[in-house]
């Protein structure tokens, strides 16, 4: 069997243009699971998508094939260094070349492939140790009476409050408030969105006009109406603002001994309880920060970081980073283990244990949200971090 790059590669095109024969095609697939190489040398990625989708309803597999492409397709990905401490690679991209995604994902057609003869019963219990990514926002919100709706309620109509707002959901799913009472204003009451652990983020729109993003485990209380001289809400968790500019009446974000003062701007506050400080970054416009008896003025681009006991100012920050969350993508840079998985943990709402001594190794990459628990802890193994899922608890263990 010729098993040049060559022949690889005429065989992938034969693929791809639909005049592959059936042998051709199963010999192309005992080719890749011994392929030594880096399949994106032979394939774009548009390319490798379309073959992988193709591949995923191929159902003539035997099972010794599988599981030579499952083991070549992971070791591959080993070789591509997608998961690998930093102070080893330099920049690693942890999963994120499209290419390399696609990868894992077909490794996961073919290690399904070799299961397909399971018995039902085992089947079940397989997927119940598995945590899917959220697909429902769980959000719901707090009225000034004290009552609490589900957000996926206001599908079903708008609904009033005191008479003086009106809240609805738009077709995208973004939280709307309309005045309908002019002769009400600065009458006030608060509301609160929660937006739990395990749910997708959301979206809304405030009596100003300013636009809030929530992520999973986050809430945000705010009047209903703003006074006349300022706005004031307070947070907990991670939010993202695109404030309404208007000069006359400052935008305060309060979160414990955190002011945040803008008075048209977008910025990103990430704030979460069991973090170390909390970090205000700047995309647009100005901010002013009081904390810990401190004032900062941000530029676009930077960090604040506030801490129990310091406050650290970064001037240049990858806001494509910063801003990971809202795009879809877990994004990590330098960070540690423990801290990567508060990140996982909130967006699956699992419980992490940790057994046994854990690397202090710094990490880097990115990885679509959008994405099996198995699949972000099997990219993790192939870094000796062994790991066992039993419903919503997650061990992990150093296999080194």
């Amino acid at each position: 069997m010729d098993t040049s790059n060559t022949y690889l590669k005429k065989l992938l095109d034969a693929f791809l243009e639909e005049t592959i024969s059936r042998a051709e095609l199963q010999e192309l697939l005992e080719l890749i699971s011994q392929y030594q190489g880096n399949l994106q040398e032979l394939l774009s990625e548009t390319d490798l998508e379309r073959f992988i989708q193709v591949t995923s309803q191929e159902q003539h597999l035997d099972t010794a094939t599988s599981e030579r492409i499952h083991h070549q397709l992971l070791t591959n990905i080993r070789q591509q260094d997608l998961i690998q401490p930093s102070h080893k690679i330099h920049r690693t991209r942890w999963m994120m070349s499209a290419a390399a995604i696609l990868l894992l994902i077909l490794a996961g057609i073919y290690f399904q492939a070799i299961h397909k003869t399971t018995p039902k019963n085992q089947e079940l219990i397989t997927s119940t140790r598995d945590v899917a990514p959220p697909s429902l926002s769980q959000a719901y919100i707090k009225l000034s009476d004290g009552t609490q709706i589900a957000l996926s309620d206001l599908e079903k109509g708008a609904i009033t409050d005191q008479g003086i707002v009106e809240l609805e959901k738009n077709q995208d799913g973004q939280l709307i408030y309309k005045t309908i009472d002019q002769a009400s204003k600065g009458k006030t009451g608060l509301h609160t969105v929660f937006n739990p652990k395990g749910s997708k983020l959301i979206q809304m729109r405030l009596s100003d006009g300013s636009l809030v993003w929530l992520n999973a485990g986050s809430s945000i209380t705010y009047p209903v109406q703003f006074s006349d001289n300022q706005r004031v809400v307070a947070m907990e968790g991670e939010a993202f603002f695109e404030i309404t500019t208007n000069p006359s009446k400052p935008f305060i974000v309060n979160n414990g001994t955190t002011a945040i003062t803008v008075t048209g701007t977008q910025f990103n506050v990430n704030a979460y309880e069991d973090e170390e400080a909390v970090r205000i970054s700047l995309l647009e416009g100005s901010v002013k920060i009081n904390a810990a008896n401190h004032t900062s003025l941000l530029k676009p681009g930077e960090q604040l970081s506030v801490g129990e006991s310091s406050v650290t100012l970064t001037r240049q920050v990858d806001m494509d980073h910063v801003m990971a969350w809202k795009n879809g993508l877990f994004s990590f840079n330098q960070a540690g283990l423990r801290s990567i998985m508060r990140t996982i943990a909130r967006w699956y709402n699992i419980e992490v244990v940790y057994e046994g001594q854990i690397s202090d190794d710094k990490y880097e990459g990115q990885i679509s949200m959008d994405t099996k628990l198995s699949e972000v802890l099997e990219l993790l193994e192939l870094n000796h971090i062994g790991y066992e899922i039993d419903n919503n608890i997650v061990k992990l263990k150093s296999t080194k």
